[in-house]
């Protein structure tokens, strides 16, 4: 879990980094992890895009391994 004291920026980075170690990002984990920042949407579509560029894949948590 990441620490509250920690900036946006971290906590999109720490999410990344848990997506590109599992190969995939919950809808449920994004929704639970997201800095509040990150929820506008161009904010928002500039995450998605790098989920994208990462190659990260976006599953919903019942098709997960």
């Amino acid at each position: 879990m990441v620490a509250s004291g920690d900036s946006p920026d971290d906590r999109v980075e720490a999410l990344l980094r848990l997506g590109e170690r599992l190969g995939y990002l919950t809808y449920e984990m994004i929704d639970e992890r997201l800095p509040d920042e990150v929820v506008k949407p161009d904010a928002l579509d500039a995450f998605l895009m790098e989920v994208d560029r990462r190659q990260i894949r976006l599953i919903d948590e019942a098709d997960s391994p």
